[in-house]
């Protein structure tokens, strides 16, 4: 038994699966029974254990579920581009795939908030709610200093991807396109200046 494997199997995850995404597999452990399903994204280059002591609290309550984003952890990498859509699809597939049911209670750390906000916005009836923690912001990279702009560009591709399509979204079709927690919108909106933002809240979607 490897290290990797004792340390899945000590935080109790009852079923660990790769599931075939058309050529290629993604890696999703699920826990727990219960509706509406929580799926756990974790940050840019997090895997599933990131949530290694989060999961088994939620799925004493409900069905909760973890993966690995393909190309992390134990999953295969994806022919796909990195964007945010492409990412948002490619959890919605596997989601339909494993048999996890709608609507989804999504929660996005850092990154994975402009994600989990990108699912909503394409699948609002997908959607029971969402928890955001920490998140980025659509406008963070724009207001970065021109040095950390330049390095983020080679960096972090698919992270500025997501950021630009939620910037397009909210700043064509207002921001109540690309839903922000109930309790969070009127402060993202107040502190769009300084891009101050609660630490987690958590809300219904329309």
């Amino acid at each position: 038994m490897t290290a990797a494997t004792f340390e899945m199997n000590a935080i109790g995850v009852e079923n660990r699966a790769p599931i075939d995404l058309g050529g290629y597999r993604v890696h999703l452990r699920r826990q727990g029974v219960g509706a509406p399903a929580v799926v756990m994204e974790a940050a840019i280059w997090d895997i599933a254990l990131t949530w290694a002591l989060v999961q088994p609290e939620v799925a004493a309550f409900t069905h909760a579920v973890t993966y690995d984003r393909a190309g992390l952890g134990q999953s295969d990498a994806s022919p796909r581009p990195r964007t945010g859509d492409v990412l948002v699809d490619e959890l919605r597939a596997l989601l339909h795939a494993a048999g996890v049911p709608a609507p989804y209670v999504l929660v996005g750390h850092s990154f994975s908030g402009l994600l989990v906000r990108l699912f909503a916005y394409h699948y609002p009836r997908e959607v029971a709610g969402l928890v955001l923690i920490d998140p980025a912001h659509e406008d963070q990279d724009a207001r970065f200093p021109a040095a950390i702009q330049t390095m983020a560009k080679s960096m972090f591709p698919a992270q500025l991807a997501a950021m630009r399509q939620l910037r397009d979204i909210v700043h064509t079709q207002g921001p109540e396109a690309a839903p922000l927690p109930a309790r969070a919108a009127p402060n993202a909106r107040r502190d769009r200046g300084t891009l101050s933002h609660p630490d987690s809240q958590q809300c219904d979607t329309p």
